[in-house]
């Protein structure tokens, strides 16, 4: 049961085919159906002078738990809407939100204990918003309002201890105290002014205005209205100057700004930027920082003492009111979408959010999705396109073609007869008993002689992929998972990068015990290897996940980058993203063609993306750039389309290709995982799942639903579970929630983990 009120929260998104009914999430989730009294006791004294809530406690109920407040209490404010309180499930306090109030029910309530130090609400816009997430993502409520607030809000027992950590005895209902921002290791970057290029000027006129039309007030709208504008601009082309520009306007207006980046290594960058103009006014939150750190920021946010927020993925939720501008950087970023359940897209969150409060979106990037590249193909986003660099040319690109020295390589290769098997993937491969090219260990080189700096790009951490057995023919794999352990720390070292499994490197074959292993691939740590062996007299560092322990080390090691006391920088892909290092003049991408083949549909778009981002960042000073391509594709239509600058051609092509394959986002993808450690019983759980399915469409009638599967998952099991996959294709016309039976959602189906990802990006 749920309050009448909650029919006052619909609202209408101009895409029809996103919900807003209500009526579904009662349907699904049955509010009010739990913490009653087994026996149902009536309740016999008088209720005129008592408020009866529905409240979401995380992690206890697939429902609402429904409680009571009396209209004396001096807390009678924490019924509102929106209230973060504590209150009392099966003997144990639990901290929850409340959604709404209700009717006075037929059974006996518990009283709300109190409210957490500080009462910070969530705003109803939020409120709304995670009630859609609730519906798109087919999750129930409950399950996903923790991302609203960090873990310690969640805790109970660390309530009591806030006060005396912000040395505060403000009693319930008085203001609370101010809270000051703590610096980490934050350099100053530039000096808040801000001089913005024609160009620029006139994107930030139609953002703000909707024309580029000249006006005395081109960049103060009289109003804010709901839009969202693709700003669409070749890599150093001052996208940020924009963003700058556009929140400082907003901010003048009374109303926030919201922030978000794909990464937490983007963060130290874009921190330095905007605390250059906003000063105290911004709040910094994401996972890097310690547990008070992030609930210090948070309540900052919560309690309105910060305008401005800059965060990752998950600070599309942040409880800040009033939202005038949301910015996505690196829309593209396939970052922005949890692989984890609640499996949301921050970046369609955002633009949702933008909606409800009204507000301006950006969606920043300068090799923009498909998806929003075909949104303003249909006019349902405003495009804005930087043309011109604000230093410098664009670099050139030039691809070598490592195929001979592997051709040559192989016909001299000593223990190619003891293998019981030919190998030929790039992991395997070794150019003259190395890994990289001579000529691009010649331009690093070259690069290092002229006082200039250099990135080298390999997309893969780790010291090796696998350790291959000569005897036998097989790699050696985690006894927990269907991959192999990559070998780390010189290959002493092997490690599962799903389920965290370790273990020194094996001297002998699981399978044949065989002493005869041989390490294949490579990763950041033997690119290190080679090049410091190749290179002594070249300073190098390395940036990738492994480095990457705290917010603290990242930002050292970018600054020391920055300011010149490295020569060369290797690392994964997390170096393509938005870094500005004005010295860098060559950028070196090793074995590009293993992104292109991985068994997903959009793999040509992440390498394009991938290989648009590496290449602008060189070149972004006053010394020209240069970038090197090591591949055994060099014909590649992707490669050639970076090479020549043709991105309207590779989305053209590109759009093609998905349309006669009826692949997103051209229709929409459900992914339905099952896990269990039973084999057989998965099986036959994944086809019960897919009876049912068959039996709701053919009921529902939704004959254009395509169901593929059940199959096995990619990557078969992880963590000692098997798991397998049914992906169901909708029309755009057809709701996640009208293919998906509801009697089928919770966390298990029969006696197998049960997982619903809308939209997936990740089918491995």
């Amino acid at each position: 049961m749920v309050s009448a009120q909650m029919t006052s929260w619909q609202w209408w998104h101009p895409n029809p085919y996103w919900p807003n009914d209500y009526s579904f999430a009662q349907r699904l989730y049955g509010y009010g159906s739990v913490n009653k009294n087994p026996e149902s006791i009536a309740i016999e004294q008088s209720t005129a002078q008592r408020i009866f809530v529905e409240i979401a406690v995380p992690s206890s109920s697939p429902g609402l738990l429904t409680y009571e407040s009396t209209l004396s209490s001096a807390m009678t404010n924490i019924t509102s809407p929106g209230s973060i309180v504590e209150v009392d499930v099966r003997g144990r306090p639990k901290v929850g939100v409340v959604i709404a109030r209700t009717e006075p029910p037929t059974y006996a309530c518990k009283p709300i204990l109190k409210a957490i130090w500080g009462q910070p609400t969530i705003p109803d816009s939020l409120l709304k918003l995670m009630l859609w997430v609730s519906q798109y993502y087919l999750c129930p409520l409950p399950r996903l309002i923790h991302l609203c607030a960090p873990g310690a809000i969640w805790k109970a027992a660390a309530d009591t201890k806030r006060a005396k950590r912000y040395k505060s005895d403000a009693l319930p209902g008085q203001e609370p105290p101010q809270l000051g921002v703590k610096l980490r290791g934050e350099r100053s970057y530039g000096d808040g002014a801000l001089t913005l290029a024609s160009e620029q000027h006139a994107a930030v006129s139609v953002i703000l205005r909707g024309d580029d039309a000249p006006s005395i007030d081109a960049d103060h709208p009289a109003k804010i209205e709901f839009a969202t504008t693709l700003l669409e601009g070749v890599t150093g082309s001052g996208k940020t100057e924009v963003y700058l520009a556009c929140a400082k306007a907003v901010l003048a207006m009374g109303r926030s700004v919201l922030v978000l980046v794909p990464e937490i290594a983007l963060t130290p960058q874009m921190t330095m930027r905007f605390r250059a103009h906003f000063g105290q006014d911004l709040a910094v939150i994401h996972s890097g920082l310690t547990t008070a750190e992030v609930e210090r920021e948070w309540y900052r946010i919560a309690l309105g003492q910060a305008r401005i927020v800059l965060g990752v993925r998950r600070g599309v939720f942040a409880p800040l009111q009033s939202i005038g501008l949301i910015i996505v950087d690196e829309e593209h970023d396939a970052s922005y979408k949890s692989d984890d359940y609640p499996c949301v897209h921050s970046r369609d969150v955002a633009i949702k959010r933008a909606q409800l409060e009204g507000s301006l979106c950006i969606l920043g990037s300068a090799s923009p999705s498909l998806e929003s590249h075909i949104n303003v193909q249909r006019g349902l986003y405003r495009h804005v396109t930087l043309h011109r660099r604000q230093r410098g040319a664009q670099p050139q690109i030039e691809i070598f073609d490592s195929r001979p020295f592997f051709r040559s390589f192989k016909s001299t290769e000593s223990n190619t007869k003891t293998r019981t098997r030919s190998v030929e993937r790039s992991t395997d491969l070794s150019f003259q008993n190395a890994i990289i090219l001579p000529q691009i260990l010649n331009e690093i080189s070259a690069c290092k002689n002229r006082g200039e700096q250099s990135m080298i790009i390999v997309n893969r951490r780790g010291f090796a992929n696998f350790a291959l057995c000569l005897s036998c023919g097989q790699a050696q794999k985690c006894p927990h998972c269907e991959v192999t352990t990559t070998l780390h720390k010189a290959g002493t070292l092997e490690i599962c990068h799903h389920c965290g499994f370790k273990v020194a490197a094996r001297t002998n074959c699981v399978s044949c015990n065989s002493t005869h292993l041989e390490s294949r691939g490579f990763g950041t740590q033997m690119v290190e290897r080679e090049i410091a062996q190749a290179l002594p007299e070249l300073k190098l560092d390395r940036l990738d996940r492994d480095i990457m322990t705290s917010p603290t080390r990242l930002s050292e090691l970018l600054n020391r980058f920055r300011a010149g006391e490295s020569d060369a920088l290797i690392g994964t892909q997390i170096l393509s993203k938005g870094h500005d290092f004005p010295r860098v003049s060559l950028v070196a991408i090793l074995h590009l063609e293993d992104s292109l083949f991985l068994p997903d549909f959009r793999s040509s778009e992440r390498t394009f993306q991938l290989l648009l981002q590496s290449a602008g960042r060189a070149g972004r000073g006053d010394v020209p750039g240069r970038v090197v391509v090591q591949s055994l594709q060099p014909e590649h239509p992707v490669l050639l389309a970076v090479r020549s600058h043709q991105s309207e051609k590779f989305y053209r092509d590109e759009t093609s290709l998905r349309r006669m394959a009826g692949l997103p986002p051209f229709v929409r993808q459900v992914l339905l995982l099952l896990e269990n450690r039973d084999e057989v019983a998965l099986s036959r759980d994944a086809y019960s799942l897919k009876r049912t399915i068959d039996e709701h469409l053919r009921q529902s009638q939704e004959s254009a639903v395509r169901l593929i599967g059940p199959h096995p998952a990619p990557v078969e099991r992880l963590g000692g579970q098997f798991r397998a996959q049914i992906i169901l294709c909708l029309p755009k016309t057809t709701l996640p929630r009208m293919a998906v039976p509801a009697a089928i959602l919770g966390e298990r189906f029969g006696t197998s983990g049960f997982r619903i990802d809308v939209d997936p990006q990740n089918f491995m």
